[in-house]
């Protein structure tokens, strides 16, 4: 809407193109609105198979363009054995988990202008059996500045939030989500690279 009230002299095509922008954006803010309202109202939303691969692949151009602002490099990885498989979820909500998690990533990383080899941002989708049946692991690992006092553990509870305008909202609702899909959530140090965050989700495989 500010591109619309900006630009005076947009042509038909131009109007057509943003203003089919602010509509689907209107749109999916509403399907994350009434999921929201679900969830409260039934502890519930609606699932459908999805394909981890191709949506990570259709949104991490968007985390790619926000680590190249954020002087990041950011890495997709995909495993041959995650390659196509499904899981049950809910799309609109996994995809914002994806936005919320990327966006929490890029945060921890100070306001550089240089690249360098520390500033990193590891996507990846692998299978794992550590709690039994196959799952989808969905991994964001960053070399940012870490966790105060390393409370991993709190780091989703409701209203508990290290940034100081955070509301303690964003992985608190990660959480209840992916619990609900019957998956798990973690936190922890970022072991493989040495310094920064690793936030992992697991989501069964669907038969």
């Amino acid at each position: 809407m500010d591109v619309l009230a900006l630009q005076k002299g947009l042509g038909p095509e131009e109007l057509v193109q943003h203003s089919s922008g602010v509509l689907r954006l209107i749109d999916r803010a509403a399907g994350v609105v009434e999921n929201l309202r679900r969830l409260i109202r039934e502890k519930r939303v609606d699932q459908e198979d999805v394909d981890c691969e191709q949506l990570l692949k259709r949104v991490f151009p968007i985390f790619l363009s926000e680590a190249k602002r954020r002087f990041v490099e950011a890495t997709l990885v995909i495993s041959d054995s995650a390659a196509g498989r499904v899981i049950r979820a809910n799309p609109v909500m996994l995809e914002r988990i994806m936005f919320n998690l990327a966006s929490n990533a890029l945060e921890a990383f100070d306001d550089s202008k240089a690249l360098s080899g520390e500033r990193r941002l590891l996507v990846e989708l692998r299978i794992t059996r550590e709690d039994g049946p196959e799952s989808l692991l969905i991994g964001f690992h960053d070399t940012g500045k870490g966790v105060a006092d390393a409370n991993y553990d709190q780091m989703f509870e409701l209203l508990s939030s290290s940034k100081a305008e955070g509301t303690g909202l964003g992985l608190y609702l990660v959480k209840t989500f992916v619990e609900s899909w019957g998956g798990s959530v973690r936190a922890m140090s970022n072991q493989a690279q040495g310094r920064g965050t690793s936030i992992e989700i697991a989501l069964p495989v669907a038969n």
